[in-house]
């Protein structure tokens, strides 16, 4: 039977597990925040104008910068997909404050699509400039990361398609061409890291 002081100790290491778990969960979903935020502050604040935009885009590209700052400094590399969302949410930023209304419109026309077009020439600049390639890993087989890049490069463009087809359609337009891409990623990742470890 445990004392007071055990029970306190045992307490204190579960109480201790707990937050190392949340914490990792939490740093492990940080990509999510500026999109979550995002669509957060467009739901609640309902933009009608161009200007109405700008607490969105602001507040998403800041939390993109320090998302991709905290993986840096723990020295993870940069989820590829998110990188282009905060490209995109920068843009939609610089399109607010410098007055390009062309932009904002164009992006509030494409919805969701406009997020997936930035995807491809992000995607390709880390295919070809990245030894990890455009789905993130360093270590597998070159040919095989070329491949993965490749494939996920055209599930990319199928995305940017398919979200074009279904435009003002939020399930089939924005939902599901992000889970696929993510659930793709997710797959060839997994594999490339089986390869790596073999």
């Amino acid at each position: 039977m445990m004392d007071g002081r055990g029970q306190g100790r045992a307490a204190g290491i579960a109480s201790s597990r707990t937050v190392t778990r949340v914490r990792g969960l939490l740093l492990a979903n940080l990509d999510a925040l500026p999109l979550g935020a995002f669509l957060a502050l467009a739901a609640w604040l309902s933009p009608s104008t161009a200007r109405d935009w700008q607490l969105p885009y602001l507040v998403a590209t800041l939390l993109a910068v320090a998302v991709q700052a905290a993986h840096w400094r723990r020295g993870l590399r940069p989820d590829r997909i998110h990188v282009a969302l905060a490209c995109y949410f920068a843009s939609g930023a610089a399109g607010v404050l410098l007055g390009w209304d062309w932009l904002n419109r164009g992006y509030g026309e494409l919805e969701a699509t406009a997020m997936l077009l930035w995807v491809v020439p992000v995607g390709l600049c880390f295919a070809i400039l990245s030894p990890a390639g455009f789905v993130g890993v360093a270590g597998a087989p070159r040919g095989l990361v070329h491949a993965a890049s490749a494939a996920l490069l055209v599930l990319a463009c199928i995305a940017v398609a398919w979200s074009a087809r279904h435009l003002g359609d939020p399930w089939p337009g924005a939902v599901l061409p992000f889970v696929l891409l993510f659930a793709a990623r997710a797959l060839l990742r997994a594999a490339l890291v089986r390869s790596a470890a073999a």
